[in-house]
């Protein structure tokens, strides 16, 4: 009798070591692009099996004590297994100021549009979902970094509203809903592709970042799990005849600066639909 306690004292930490072992080999940290991205991940940290981590990892410091205490985590499906419709996701996760150890706070897959495997004509006419995203959501960012930004507790999306014209929605954490909230729209100009810029050196410096031309309030302060791209995107006709009309076909462009150094003003006279939100 005592042989088999002896026995059993001696396999309890192998048992153990054993299924901590398996979950180290079976944690998912895998990258594509680069390994850099997981470089402010812990290592007790994962992602779901069949996806790769594709963007460098945010992290912020939310009650301002000068200790962070969040970070998110952006995967998918690698490019090449991806169809269309196919959704990114994003973790984030906290932790509490007398705790050294992250836990998940929430996961989202509402904050990155649906993948497109193509864009041009022939592709969208003849693919009815790709047609239906590109119609009724906004575009990607082409700059990762530009696309979820985080400081202290003010987060911002941005999308492209077409090749000209974006749009950002600020969210702060409010400690009350322990949760982000929408507080304020940003209208911008920028990631311009070429033709906007290959003879004129006063729009270059907006070929790969932004600038802001009007900020709005939202009618509806949502959290960021409410947060609906398609209703973000909804009046984006209006939108981009509003910024052009009113706004970029009224510049006076001077060739001794450049558009980093004009100053919008905001315009009254435009009033959104009633049934806009954000």
């Amino acid at each position: 009798m005592k042989d088999k306690i002896l026995l059993l004292v001696l396999l309890i930490p192998i048992v153990f070591w054993s299924c901590q072992s398996q979950d180290r080999n079976t944690c998912n940290r895998e990258t594509y692009g680069t390994k850099k991205y997981v470089d402010n991940f812990p290592e007790y940290l994962c992602i779901p099996d069949g996806f790769v981590i594709d963007d460098f990892i945010r992290t912020s410091d939310l009650n301002y004590d000068g200790v962070e205490d969040f970070l998110c985590v952006k995967y998918n499906k690698r490019e090449e297994d991806q169809i269309d419709g196919d959704m990114t996701y994003w973790d984030f996760y906290k932790k509490e100021p007398d705790d050294s150890i992250y836990f998940l706070y929430k996961t989202l897959n509402n904050l990155v549009p649906p993948f497109l495997k193509e864009q041009n004509f022939e592709y969208l006419t003849s693919h009815e979902q790709a047609g239906h995203i590109f119609e009724t959501y906004p575009r990607r960012m082409m700059n990762n970094k530009l696309s979820l930004e985080i400081n202290l507790d003010t987060l911002r999306l941005r999308y492209k509203l077409d090749d000209t014209y974006g749009k950002s929605f600020v969210f702060v954490y409010n400690k009350a809903d322990l949760n982000w909230r929408l507080c304020l729209i940003e209208y911008f100009l920028g990631e311009l592709p070429l033709y906007w810029w290959e003879n004129d050196d006063f729009y270059y410096p907006l070929k790969d970042t932004i600038k802001i031309i009007e900020t709005r309030l939202p009618n509806e302060r949502i959290l960021i799990d409410q947060f609906n791209l398609q209703e973000a995107y909804k009046f984006n006709e209006e939108e981009n005849f509003h910024l052009s009309d009113y706004h970029v076909n009224k510049i006076n462009q001077d060739p001794h600066n450049t558009i980093l150094t004009l100053d919008f003003k905001t315009c009254d006279g435009f009033t959104l639909p009633s049934e806009w939100k954000y």
